[in-house]
């Protein structure tokens, strides 16, 4: 015993090194000391997985793979040390392969099978997979063989996470037996707060919802409750509201309103439920419930007047209250707006006055007011108006802020959307001009600078038509919110989202990731405001920028998974069961999140054109994993909330209409790439099935016709609304004539299968037969050259203005994307050709006899290489040429026109000018670059095709 303790003394000396080095960050550091440890005595365990655990985080995980695999033999011979054990599960976690761990732990419960430790951390690493079944199974075995309540738990957790997987058999089986399963044990054990929990989750699984509403009414009865008092008022709201008890809502709502009438969930609760029992009762309850509304409103006005003098904490909640309600008896019907100033609720106007009082100087101030407008007349519009202007002098006179001013020009905005107003173009540039003259004096006033920011862009945005903003005016408000970006030095996101917006209209990618990098979008973010850059390096040409982006984003999601996944594990083990269904969800729209799918899709489907040169590797990345995308079940995780504040002045069924689209159109695109990505992939297998490969490409071609008649009314107008966030715009990718040419690589792809899998070449006797059908069958070059025709853009030298070369851009990017990926088609198809014929048992003679009747159908393909490749040169030549302009024409972008009604402020814009401009013409240059360096990578490729070629023939 003491020399085995010694032996574990010995060894942690020699490994101190090598955790301190990777505790410390130097990983390099770390190999160099395990290789010392390994020359010295190569049967160290442990220093072989802490140098794999370095080699992963110093991204070799080639070179770790041999160890990390020699020591999980190692392990299933019993040959193990917690030291090892623990490294290489961390090296498994880092290289984010969860099931390896599990593996790891089986194969040790074979060799231990009652070692509590190894069964518990089995079930840990079933969680971190999510196999519940697996949990399941393990929890029971742990509970009998050490009859501990925790892993009775972990079961019943585990079964009822398999109900909420799959809802039927939840009703019908899990949740049953989870509650035979807790009833067993209540006798004899005391639920504690998060067991109350997971039993309460049972209870409703089984729809015993009275249960419930029992057990959490007394629960609140008692002086220390299991389960917290706001949290258990709100779910017993919930519950009532559910089963349809309204009564009960109401009044639970009324009494704790008497507590706390600034909580809003519970007034919504109490409008919910009345305004639902109001729709089956007669007149005289229906005036009785309005009766009681009216008099809570009114005895929570009182109070919130009494109780401090903090009033812009304590009047809000009322006053949105008494709004609430007018709104919903007018928009009911069961009160018109003279009758409601005839009741104590008092008049709308004066109520919204209040409100102005004790919240003007609150950012949301006007997103509460914005709900309520609609109640009053333009005369109380004009009224409510002119009380902003009363508070604003006051406030000027006492050198105070400016919040009443932006609350007015905000009110006056929505004002004119809600009647339909149409401003003129002179209007608006005079409406900007006196905005840009509020703007503060403070450096440090930037939430009131942002503010106006808003304002002005809502006015220059529309300046021109509905359908957006033409060059100069989009010049012109990048302009301004560079200028406030730049002064202010406390701004909210306003102008920086504002800016993305525009600059991935322009093509500005570059100014776009600086912006991105100062809303400091992380973590999380990444996804749910994935939307403002995710398409637009691709969509301007920067195609290596866009590769590397996406694979950063891979790292993100895989990582965000592990992490989340730890914290499921923590949650058993803690036994914080509410919290496992919760990240269980979170888990599961993160792993179906559109833009999770999307970085797979668009990362095959770049780097298969722009970053790999074996083909075998193309012909993976192009088919991608075997699991099939479930489209239908894809989660949108935008955050389009920051849209909504954005604007300020749309609505929410508006912006929500403009997000349900946006990702419609999104989840189709990415569906059009995914499946051309496979099809093409398909033609890489020697043994290409005619059928599969026919059921593909009708796939895809339905997929595209559905689409073309889906968005055949998707007008400019709605794409280019302020809100409408979408930078790959699938009208361009359906209706520019960029799928054509694929297509018809594919067409020939199916050509060449079925001449195939006919077997007309694979009899010896029939050698000598001609190949005409094969080339009557394959389309002319003429055809492909008539569809590149139609795509391919033109440039004539010194003749581009500014507002074309965004476009020019996208229409290379577009081409070259779809040219290369036509090219990858004929490769794959190249060699296909090679595999016609009995070449494997022909003598040499016959085979070469054989390879020079294959050569007009050679031909033909290096026609179509030919055709291509004419395209890609031509779009260099356009790039080329374009380098040059951008390059010696400083004056490229030019200055911006600036209106009359502008003219006297835009000194102050000079220097925001100038960087506006510079940027555009860094970005553009940036765009040129990578398109021509993609292009000069293609040839290369092409070079080494056509040597491979020439060896094969």
């Amino acid at each position: 015993m003491s020399s085995k303790k010694s032996e574990q003394a010995v060894l942690g000396r020699r490994l101190r090194p090598i955790y301190d080095a990777i505790d410390a960050g130097q990983n390099k550091k770390a190999i160099q000391e395990a290789d010392k440890i390994l020359k010295k005595h190569p049967a160290t365990s442990a220093a072989k997985a802490l140098k794999a655990l370095a080699l992963i985080r110093t991204e070799k995980r080639d070179e770790a793979t041999p160890l990390l695999n020699s020591l999980d033999q190692e392990i299933k011979e019993g040959k193990y040390d917690d030291n090892t054990l623990q490294a290489l599960i961390h090296c498994f976690k880092e290289s984010y392969e969860p099931y390896r761990i599990v593996f790891l732990y089986e194969n040790l419960i074979h060799l231990y099978p009652n070692n509590e430790q190894l069964l518990s951390n089995l079930f840990l690493s079933y969680a971190r997979v999510r196999n519940y079944k697996q949990q399941q199974k393990i929890g029971m075995q742990l509970y009998k063989e050490f009859n501990s309540i925790p892993y009775y738990m972990w079961t019943v957790m585990s079964i009822v996470m398999q109900a909420l997987k799959d809802p039927k058999m939840g009703s019908i089986m899990y949740y049953p037996l989870a509650e035979k399963m807790l009833e067993k044990i209540t006798g004899s054990h005391t639920f504690q707060n998060e067991e109350t929990d997971l039993h309460l989750m049972v209870l409703e699984g089984r729809g015993k919802v009275n249960e419930v509403i029992e057990f959490l009414e007394k629960d609140l009865k008692r002086s220390v409750g299991t389960i917290p008092g706001t949290r258990a008022k709100h779910q017993l709201d919930q519950l009532y509201k559910h089963t349809g008890n309204h009564k009960a809502v109401v009044a639970r709502a009324i009494c704790n309103l008497e507590d706390e009438y600034n909580d809003w969930a519970v007034w919504t609760y109490l409008y919910d439920s009345a305004f639902s029992i109001m729709e089956t009762s007669d007149e005289d309850s229906r005036n009785k419930m309005i009766n009681r509304l009216i008099e809570m409103c009114c005895r929570a006005s009182q109070t919130s007047q009494s109780k401090s003098s903090n009033q812009s904490i304590l009047k809000r909640g009322p006053c949105l209250a008494r709004l609430e309600l007018m709104s919903r008896l007018q928009s009911h019907s069961y009160l018109n707006v003279p009758d409601l100033q005839k009741e104590k609720l008092g008049n709308p106007l004066q109520c919204m006055k209040e409100l102005v009082e004790c919240s003007y100087s609150k950012p949301f101030c006007f997103a509460d007011l914005k709900c309520y407008l609609h109640v009053l007349n333009q005369e109380q519009i004009h009224d409510l108006i002119a009380q902003l202007g009363n508070i604003q002098g006051r406030d000027n006179a006492q050198g105070g802020d400016l919040w009443a001013d932006i609350l007015k020009e905000r009110i006056v905005v929505q004002n004119n959307i809600l009647r339909n107003y149409r401003y003129t173009k002179e209007e608006r540039f005079k409406t900007v001009a006196e905005l840009i003259q509020k703007l503060p004096t403070n450096t440090e006033s930037g939430p009131e600078a942002s503010a106006y920011a808003q304002i002005i862009a809502t006015h220059l945005w529309s300046v021109d038509s509905n359908s957006g903003p033409e060059w100069n005016t989009a010049l012109l408000l990048s302009v301004i919110l560079e200028h406030i970006q730049a002064k202010y030095t406390n701004c909210d996101s306003i102008p920086p989202v504002l800016l993305c917006r525009l600059y991935g209209i322009s093509g500005n990618t570059l100014r776009v990731y600086e912006l991105c990098r100062q809303l400091d979008v992380k973590y999380i973010q990444r996804d749910s405001l994935g939307y403002l850059q995710f398409f637009l390096a691709a969509r301007f040409g920067r195609f290596k920028t866009a590769i590397l982006q996406y694979a950063s984003l891979s790292a993100f999601y895989d990582q965000n998974e592990r992490e989340v996944s730890e914290c499921v594990v923590n949650a058993y083990k803690n036994g914080q069961f509410s919290q496992v269904p919760k990240l269980g969800d979170f888990l599961e729209k993160c792993s179906r999140s559109v833009f999770s799918v999307a970085t797979d899709v668009m990362s095959r489907s770049l780097s298969s054109c722009f970053a790999i040169d074996a083909l075998e590797v193309v012909a993976d990345t192009l088919l991608g994993d075997d699991e099939v995308v479930e489209w239908d079940k894809l989660s949108d995780n935008r955050d389009f909330g920051l849209i909504e504040s954005l604007s300020g002045f749309a609505s929410k069924s508006a912006v929500a209409t403009i997000q349900s689209e946006t990702f419609n159109e999104l989840v189709d695109s990415l569906k059009i790439h995914d499946l051309l990505c496979r099809a093409v992939g398909m033609l890489s297998k020697g043994t290409v099935n005619q059928e599969t490969l026919h059921n593909a490409i009708d796939t895809l071609i339905g997929h595209i016709d559905r689409c073309k008649k889906k968005y055949e009314s998707l007008s400019n107008e709605k794409i280019n609304q302020l809100e409408y966030f979408n930078h790959y715009q699938i009208s361009q990718l359906i209706s520019g004539g960029y799928l054509d040419v694929p297509l018809l690589m594919l067409e020939i792809g199916l050509v060449l299968a079925k001449h195939k899998s006919a077997g007309l070449y694979d009899k010896e006797e029939e050698n000598d037969k001609s190949i005409q059908p094969l080339l009557d069958d394959l389309p002319s070059r003429d055809k492909l050259d008539s569809l590149l025709k139609v795509i391919t853009p033109e440039y004539i030298d010194g003749q581009i203005a500014a507002p074309e070369i965004p476009k020019l851009l996208q229409e290379c990017a577009n081409l070259l994307r779809f040219v290369l990926i036509s090219k990858v088609a004929l490769k794959f198809m190249m060699n296909l050709l090679v595999t016609f014929g009995w070449s494997n048992e022909s003598s040499k003679a016959k085979k070469e006899k054989y390879q020079s009747s294959l050569t007009p159908v050679q031909n033909r393909f290096r026609d179509y290489t030919e055709a291509l490749f004419m395209c890609t040169e031509h779009i260099r030549q356009i790039m080329v040429k374009l380098e040059m302009e951008v390059r010696r024409n400083e004056n490229l972008i030019p200055p911006v026109d600036w209106p009359s009604q502008l003219s006297d402020v835009s000194g102050e814009f000079a220097e925001a000018e100038k960087r506006v401009r510079t940027s555009m013409r860094h970005s553009y240059y940036e765009s040129i670059s990578e398109i021509l360096h993609a292009i000069g990578r293609g040839e290369i490729k092409s070079l080494s095709q056509k040597v491979e070629s020439a060896k094969i023939s």
